[in-house]
C-alpha cells in the first residue's frame, strides 16, 4: 500500500452496484465514488435518482459523481442543475474527452482496484511469475507443453 500512497492521484471507485459501493467506501484509499447510467442499467436500477440518493444517503462524508444522460447541451445543463441540488458531496459529470480537458482523477472498478498491488511491480518478474503459473496450473490440469521444434527438426 506504501506504494500507492505516493502516487499523486485520487481514486474514485466506479460502479453501480450498491452493496459493491458499501464495501469500498471502507477502504480509505477510496477518496470518491462515481457511476453513470449505463452501469445502472446494467446493475438493474430502473430509478436513476432514487439510486443517486439512497447512496448519497449511505456514502455522506465523499465525493459522488452522477453523470447526465442528455446529448444536447441545452438539456445536459438542465440535467446537471437537478443532479447538482441532489447533496453537497455530488459532483456532475458532463462527457467531455478527458484528454482535451486534463484529467486528474481516474475512476476505477472494483476488480481493477484488486489490481492496484501490482503498481509499481517490476515487470520481468511479474512476466516470469506469470509464465511460472501458467506452467503449474498446465501440469496440474495434467498438460504437457510441447518442446519447439527447431529448423533441423523440420529438415528430417
Amino acid at each position: 500500500m506504501d506504494r500507492l500512497s505516493s502516487l499523486r492521484l485520487k481514486i474514485f471507485a466506479d460502479g453501480a452496484d450498491f452493496d459493491g459501493i458499501l464495501a469500498m467506501y471502507k477502504h480509505p484509499m477510496i477518496k470518491g465514488f462515481t457511476t453513470n447510467p449505463s452501469l445502472m442499467h446494467k446493475a438493474g436500477v430502473t430509478d436513476y435518482e432514487a439510486f443517486a440518493r439512497r447512496l448519497l444517503s449511505a456514502v455522506p462524508d465523499r465525493p459522488i459523481s452522477f453523470e447526465v444522460f442528455a446529448d444536447e447541451p441545452r438539456e445536459m445543463l438542465r440535467q446537471a442543475r437537478i443532479i447538482a441540488s441532489w447533496g453537497p458531496n455530488v459532483n456532475v459529470k458532463i462527457p467531455v474527452q478527458a484528454d482535451e480537458v486534463g484529467c486528474h482523477i481516474i475512476t476505477v472498478t472494483h476488480d481493477a482496484l484488486a489490481k492496484l498491488g501490482l503498481v509499481g511491480r517490476d515487470l520481468d518478474a511479474y512476466s516470469l511469475e506469470t509464465v511460472e503459473m501458467f506452467h503449474r496450473d498446465a501440469n496440474a490440469a495434467g498438460f504437457t507443453i510441447a518442446e519447439p521444434v527447431t529448423s533441423s527438426d523440420a529438415a528430417e
